[in-house]
């Protein structure tokens, strides 16, 4: 068997592998890790440049504890002339005779398609598939997380639930695919009117839940309002509206659940009384009574 060396070992190396001093300048560098990451020379660049800043933070520690002799790897995030991508990077430094004499020899996996799919698994965690705002789930998380703000800066709040007026009528009429497409215009339309503070998220089929950080019930009546007259005004051919309920947090004793029940029992009265406007809840705590006699929109 024809003897091989180091450098061919390295060249040949299907994963990437570069070498570099003790100050993160690499000194080589096989083809494999060109490839990983995009570059068609690397040679006397520093490794941590290739890294955005939160990955390049990270490298420096890294480097930091390969001196006390462990192996560690970490995802870093690069971007070249030609791509933006992921990499798992794992290292191991060799001794030289003094400090400047050291080198570190780093491996390069290529995880982009990995993150790429975490990344989409998260969306759709997080984000609703069609209309692009917070799943029921994460607006629920994100409002219990404001919530519990609330317990320490006493700011009040406010809650909002929104429900297409005769959607069911409207699917019948024009079919799924345009009722979709409606849903997504509201939601775009609903967004124009809100701040980035403000969260907004699909709790149901055609049903839509807002939170109103530091807003009062007077301001948020006239969100509200101004929200069902622009819905009003985009659909007038279509005749579409939407109904909104609204609920005020001004008590450390109160939940994000009892402010939403609050609130779709006002939204029920606006659906009782013509529809296409927003009520403010006038109850601290929705009763069963409520609950029970609530019937079909």
């Amino acid at each position: 068997m024809e003897d091989v060396g180091f450098k061919d070992v390295f060249e040949r190396c299907p994963s990437g592998i570069v070498i570099t001093d003790y100050r993160l300048k690499i000194i080589d560098a096989n083809e494999a890790a060109h490839r990983v990451l995009s570059m068609d020379s690397l040679l006397g660049r520093s490794l941590a440049e290739i890294f955005d800043e939160v990955s390049k933070v990270h490298m420096m520690t890294f480097s930091q504890y390969l001196s006390s002799g462990r192996k560690l790897c970490l995802d870093c995030r690069f971007s070249t002339s030609e791509m933006d991508g992921w990499c798992e990077l794992s290292a191991t430094k060799v001794k030289g005779n003094n400090t400047e004499e050291d080198v570190i020899i780093w491996s390069l996996a290529d995880i982009s398609i990995h993150k790429r799919r975490e990344s989409e698994l998260e969306n759709l965690a997080y984000y609703d598939g069609l209309t692009g705002v917070y799943t029921r789930y994460y607006f629920l998380h994100l409002a219990n997380l404001h919530m519990d703000k609330f317990g320490i800066e006493k700011q009040p709040f406010c809650v909002l639930v929104l429900d297409l007026d005769k959607f069911k009528q409207i699917n019948d009429r024009y079919g799924h695919s345009k009722g979709d497409e409606i849903l997504q215009n509201f939601a775009s339309i609903t967004k124009d009117k809100l701040r980035k503070s403000d969260l907004f998220g699909r709790i149901g089929g055609e049903e839509f839940a807002i939170l109103l950080p530091n807003t009062t019930e007077r301001v948020s009546l006239a969100i509200a309002n101004r929200i069902c007259h622009e819905v009003e005004r985009f659909f007038v051919q279509m005749k579409i509206t939407v109904s909104i309920g609204i609920a005020s947090i001004f008590d450390r004793q109160d939940s994000i659940k009892n402010a939403l029940e609050r609130a779709d029992v006002a939204l029920y009265d606006v659906k009782r009384n013509g529809r296409n406007h927003a009520l403010l809840s006038s109850t601290k705590v929705r009763t069963t009574n409520e609950f029970n006699n609530r019937r079909e929109r």
